[in-house]
Protein backbone atom coordinates (compact mmCIF):
# COMPACT_ATOMS: atom_id res chain seq x y z
CA UNK A 1 0.00 0.00 0.00
CA UNK A 2 1.40 3.25 -0.85
CA UNK A 3 -0.12 6.51 0.74
CA UNK A 4 0.33 10.62 0.42
CA UNK A 5 0.44 12.11 3.65
CA UNK A 6 0.15 16.41 3.27
CA UNK A 7 1.01 18.62 6.14
CA UNK A 8 0.03 22.43 6.87
CA UNK A 9 -1.09 24.92 8.81
CA UNK A 10 -2.92 28.24 7.22
CA UNK A 11 -4.35 31.22 9.22
CA UNK A 12 -8.08 31.52 9.73
CA UNK A 13 -8.13 34.80 8.17
CA UNK A 14 -6.45 36.66 5.35
CA UNK A 15 -4.83 39.68 6.70
CA UNK A 16 -1.63 39.08 4.63
CA UNK A 17 0.12 38.57 1.33
CA UNK A 18 1.22 34.92 3.56
CA UNK A 19 -2.07 34.29 3.78
CA UNK A 20 -2.42 33.61 0.43
CA UNK A 21 0.24 31.46 0.32
CA UNK A 22 0.17 27.80 1.68
CA UNK A 23 3.70 25.47 2.11
CA UNK A 24 2.94 22.06 1.56
CA UNK A 25 4.76 19.05 3.20
CA UNK A 26 4.17 16.14 1.30
CA UNK A 27 5.15 12.48 2.25
CA UNK A 28 5.08 9.33 0.02
CA UNK A 29 4.75 6.45 2.63
CA UNK A 30 4.89 2.61 2.42
CA UNK A 31 4.64 -0.03 4.87
CA UNK A 32 7.73 -2.53 6.09
CA UNK A 33 6.77 -5.95 6.96
CA UNK A 34 5.91 -5.19 10.30
CA UNK A 35 3.60 -2.68 9.47
CA UNK A 36 5.28 0.12 10.19
CA UNK A 37 4.76 3.66 7.79
CA UNK A 38 8.28 4.19 6.18
CA UNK A 39 9.03 7.28 4.10
CA UNK A 40 9.63 6.55 -0.05
CA UNK A 41 9.24 10.16 -0.75
CA UNK A 42 9.24 13.70 -0.28
CA UNK A 43 7.48 16.51 -1.97
CA UNK A 44 8.01 20.47 -1.63
CA UNK A 45 4.94 22.71 -2.38
CA UNK A 46 3.12 25.34 -2.13
CA UNK A 47 -0.84 26.26 -2.69
CA UNK A 48 -1.27 29.43 -3.97
CA UNK A 49 -5.15 30.32 -3.35
CA UNK A 50 -5.37 32.07 -6.79
CA UNK A 51 -9.38 32.24 -5.91
CA UNK A 52 -8.91 33.64 -2.87
CA UNK A 53 -6.77 36.45 -4.62
CA UNK A 54 -9.12 37.82 -7.24
CA UNK A 55 -11.64 37.65 -4.94
CA UNK A 56 -10.41 40.14 -2.69
CA UNK A 57 -8.30 42.03 -5.30
CA UNK A 58 -5.21 41.15 -3.58
CA UNK A 59 -2.05 41.99 -5.77
CA UNK A 60 -1.00 38.36 -6.81
CA UNK A 61 2.32 39.76 -8.03
CA UNK A 62 2.62 41.05 -4.48
CA UNK A 63 1.83 37.38 -2.98
CA UNK A 64 4.72 35.40 -5.36
CA UNK A 65 7.12 38.03 -4.87
CA UNK A 66 6.51 37.89 -1.04
CA UNK A 67 7.95 34.04 -0.89
CA UNK A 68 10.36 34.23 -3.13
CA UNK A 69 11.88 34.67 -6.88
CA UNK A 70 10.65 31.10 -7.46
CA UNK A 71 7.19 31.99 -6.78
CA UNK A 72 7.89 34.98 -9.20
CA UNK A 73 9.39 33.01 -12.04
CA UNK A 74 6.00 31.02 -11.64
CA UNK A 75 3.82 34.23 -12.15
CA UNK A 76 5.51 35.47 -15.11
CA UNK A 77 5.57 31.80 -16.64
CA UNK A 78 1.45 31.49 -15.63
CA UNK A 79 -0.09 34.71 -15.93
CA UNK A 80 0.12 38.19 -17.81
CA UNK A 81 -0.61 41.51 -16.22
CA UNK A 82 -4.34 41.18 -15.73
CA UNK A 83 -4.07 37.95 -13.91
CA UNK A 84 -5.10 35.41 -16.59
CA UNK A 85 -3.41 32.63 -18.13
CA UNK A 86 -1.37 32.74 -20.89
CA UNK A 87 -2.79 32.03 -23.86
CA UNK A 88 -0.91 29.12 -25.05
CA UNK A 89 -1.63 27.42 -21.56
CA UNK A 90 -5.64 27.43 -22.98
CA UNK A 91 -7.37 27.30 -20.12
CA UNK A 92 -10.70 28.43 -19.89
CA UNK A 93 -11.65 26.22 -17.24
CA UNK A 94 -12.53 28.08 -13.62
CA UNK A 95 -9.32 27.73 -11.07
CA UNK A 96 -9.38 27.86 -7.18
CA UNK A 97 -5.91 26.97 -6.79
CA UNK A 98 -2.20 27.04 -8.28
CA UNK A 99 -0.28 23.69 -6.56
CA UNK A 100 3.49 24.40 -7.46
CA UNK A 101 5.64 21.39 -6.93
CA UNK A 102 9.19 22.52 -6.49
CA UNK A 103 11.25 19.70 -5.33
CA UNK A 104 10.74 15.84 -5.54
CA UNK A 105 12.71 12.68 -4.28
CA UNK A 106 11.40 9.62 -5.00
CA UNK A 107 13.31 5.99 -3.46
CA UNK A 108 13.63 3.89 -6.67
CA UNK A 109 11.11 1.65 -5.66
CA UNK A 110 8.73 4.27 -6.52
CA UNK A 111 9.91 4.20 -10.13
CA UNK A 112 6.90 2.21 -11.44
CA UNK A 113 3.83 4.22 -9.72
CA UNK A 114 5.35 8.01 -9.95
CA UNK A 115 2.45 8.29 -12.48
CA UNK A 116 0.10 7.23 -10.33
CA UNK A 117 1.59 9.21 -7.41
CA UNK A 118 1.72 12.61 -9.25
CA UNK A 119 -2.13 12.38 -10.83
CA UNK A 120 -3.46 10.97 -7.49
CA UNK A 121 -1.06 14.48 -6.39
CA UNK A 122 -3.11 16.72 -8.58
CA UNK A 123 -6.43 15.04 -7.61
CA UNK A 124 -6.00 16.06 -3.97
CA UNK A 125 -6.89 20.16 -4.57
CA UNK A 126 -9.97 18.73 -6.86
CA UNK A 127 -10.63 19.90 -10.58
CA UNK A 128 -10.34 23.30 -10.20
CA UNK A 129 -6.43 23.46 -9.88
CA UNK A 130 -3.57 24.31 -12.40
CA UNK A 131 -0.26 22.23 -11.01
CA UNK A 132 3.04 23.64 -12.53
CA UNK A 133 6.15 21.24 -11.32
CA UNK A 134 9.74 22.18 -12.14
CA UNK A 135 10.66 19.56 -14.55
CA UNK A 136 13.64 18.38 -12.06
CA UNK A 137 11.13 17.58 -9.26
CA UNK A 138 10.53 14.52 -10.85
CA UNK A 139 11.83 11.04 -13.07
CA UNK A 140 9.41 10.78 -15.45
CA UNK A 141 10.26 10.97 -19.07
CA UNK A 142 8.19 13.63 -21.78
CA UNK A 143 6.34 10.30 -22.89
CA UNK A 144 5.15 9.88 -19.23
CA UNK A 145 4.12 13.30 -18.70
CA UNK A 146 2.39 13.69 -21.75
CA UNK A 147 0.29 10.85 -20.76
CA UNK A 148 -0.53 12.41 -17.33
CA UNK A 149 -1.77 15.46 -19.74
CA UNK A 150 1.24 17.95 -18.51
CA UNK A 151 2.45 20.10 -21.21
CA UNK A 152 5.97 22.33 -21.05
CA UNK A 153 6.11 25.94 -20.65
CA UNK A 154 8.05 27.63 -23.14
CA UNK A 155 11.29 29.02 -22.28
CA UNK A 156 11.22 27.78 -18.40
CA UNK A 157 11.70 24.48 -16.52
CA UNK A 158 8.32 24.23 -15.77
CA UNK A 159 5.29 21.36 -16.96
CA UNK A 160 1.97 22.46 -16.34
CA UNK A 161 -1.57 20.86 -16.42
CA UNK A 162 -5.59 21.78 -15.35
CA UNK A 163 -6.63 19.32 -13.01
CA UNK A 164 -10.11 19.32 -14.94
CA UNK A 165 -8.22 18.50 -18.32
CA UNK A 166 -9.18 14.63 -18.81
CA UNK A 167 -5.22 12.75 -19.19
CA UNK A 168 -4.44 9.38 -21.00
CA UNK A 169 -3.36 7.98 -17.70
CA UNK A 170 -6.61 8.11 -15.71
CA UNK A 171 -9.10 6.87 -18.66
CA UNK A 172 -6.46 4.05 -18.88
CA UNK A 173 -6.63 3.75 -14.62
CA UNK A 174 -9.58 5.26 -13.26
CA UNK A 175 -9.47 4.06 -9.77
CA UNK A 176 -5.36 4.13 -9.80
CA UNK A 177 -3.07 2.05 -10.22
CA UNK A 178 -3.32 -1.37 -8.69
CA UNK A 179 -0.23 -1.49 -6.66
CA UNK A 180 1.84 -4.89 -6.42
CA UNK A 181 3.17 -5.84 -3.23
CA UNK A 182 6.70 -4.91 -2.67
CA UNK A 183 9.52 -5.10 -0.25
CA UNK A 184 9.86 -2.02 2.11
CA UNK A 185 12.99 -1.63 4.47
CA UNK A 186 13.07 0.83 7.73
CA UNK A 187 16.77 2.17 5.88
CA UNK A 188 14.73 3.06 2.78
CA UNK A 189 13.61 6.58 4.83
CA UNK A 190 17.33 7.34 5.32
CA UNK A 191 18.31 7.26 1.53
CA UNK A 192 14.90 9.81 1.10
CA UNK A 193 16.08 11.77 3.97
CA UNK A 194 19.67 11.99 2.73
CA UNK A 195 18.70 12.80 -1.18
CA UNK A 196 16.44 15.59 0.47
CA UNK A 197 18.81 17.17 1.98
CA UNK A 198 20.91 17.52 -0.97
CA UNK A 199 20.71 20.81 -3.42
Amino acid sequence: MIRIRCNFSTSIGRYEVEDYLRPLNISICGYSADGDEVVLGMIGADQLLFGDCIYDNQHLISVCDADSSGMVELFEALFDEEYKFQPELEVEETTEYVLFVWKGVFHPKLRPYQSTILESLSRMMGLFCAMVMRRAACELSDKELANLRFQKIAGTDFVFKHTSFECEFSRENPIGSLIQEFEVEPNDAHWVQAEWKKD
